[in-house]
């Protein structure tokens, strides 16, 4: 048929060595839409930039296979040359590409129910706040953020520094939702009630696996790895009755240099609701903290209360062995 069953790509000196899965999804999928393209006059062909993890895509790329697109994919830290369409793992860089000009609007509807209101990108799965809950305590189950500041679980609850990337992001984005006052109260609110700050959400996961506290405060990529084929934990998703879970999404974007935008937001309008691995994929039953009024990250400082106290970070002291005693 003189199709052929491999075409090699000569990958850019920046872009980094997919993984094997990675490449025999990429390889599988080509081969498909080369022998069926051949046959029907060729799939239409999107360049995918990226900088998720590849363990992460060869699921999500063997899902989407069609003879009617071919995908090739870069996987690197920032879009090369020629791309047609980026997805970034964080929102940051996608935005600072937005910001300067660099990128064209999605046109057409999209299944994802988080997307810019001007079409700039389109959110797919994301990393989230949640609550990673103890079996062992026997304690109620917390079914909110604000529990931290709960007196029920005073000296029960871990959660990663106050001035890192975790705790700042939900403290902006509530500040967005609820406003300095409320915000300020809860973070106030932290101080009397003796939370263990841990080094790192991963030490924060691991107070939680152990039953040292009642619950920790982490991501949700961190939690699933801790709940995975671990009965004594579970994975909470908070506030689902008021304000909502809080969720970065990953981030779709248009180069203006796309030469098919059109075949590039069919892809992702696919690929943004597709699951990850310890990723939350935005759905229209889940409440979404901030997922449609993203427009800078990580929150410009004016976003964060400018009232709340400097010293605060400080100000709460770290508990290296948190109690143990029961409720």
């Amino acid at each position: 048929m003189g199709v052929p069953l491999w075409r090699p790509f000569t990958e850019p000196a920046s872009v980094r060595p997919m993984s094997r899965s990675l490449a025999l999804a990429a390889a599988l999928l080509l081969t498909a839409c080369e022998l069926v393209g051949g046959l029907f006059g060729g799939p239409r062909k999107v360049v995918l930039s990226t900088d998720l993890e590849p363990a992460l895509l060869a699921p999500v790329l063997a899902s989407v296979a069609s003879p009617s697109l071919l995908v090739e994919v870069r996987q690197e830290a920032s879009p090369s040359p020629g791309a047609d369409l980026v997805w970034t793992a964080e929102p940051p860089a996608a935005l600072e590409r937005i910001s300067a000009g660099a990128t064209q609007p999605f046109k057409g509807p999209t299944p994802s129910v988080s997307r810019d209101p001007n079409g700039a990108w389109v959110g797919g799965a994301g990393r989230a706040i949640v609550l990673l809950v103890s079996d062992r305590r026997g304690d109620r189950r917390p079914t909110s953020i604000e529990d931290i500041s709960n007196p029920r679980f005073r000296g029960r609850v871990a959660i990663p520094p106050l001035d890192g990337p975790l705790m700042s992001a939900l403290r902006a984005a509530l500040t967005q939702t609820w406003g300095a006052t409320r915000t300020n109260s809860l973070f106030a609110d932290i101080q009397r009630n003796e939370l263990a700050v841990t080094p790192d959400e991963e030490t924060a996961a691991r107070f939680a696996a152990a039953g040292r506290v009642v619950f920790a405060v982490v991501g949700s990529d961190v939690a699933q790895r801790y709940a995975s084929g671990n009965r004594s934990v579970q994975v909470i998703e908070p506030d689902q009755d008021y304000d909502g879970l809080f969720f970065v999404p990953s981030l779709f974007t248009i180069p203006s240099d796309s030469k098919d935008p059109k075949a590039a937001e069919a892809l992702a309008a696919r690929l943004s609701v597709l699951p990850l691995a310890g990723r939350v994929v935005p759905r229209a039953d889940l409440r979404l903290l901030a997922a449609n009024t993203l427009t800078s990250w990580p929150p410009t400082p004016h976003v964060v209360a400018s009232r709340a106290p400097a010293s605060l970070p400080e100000a709460v002291p770290p508990v290296s062995t948190p109690p143990t005693e029961g409720p």
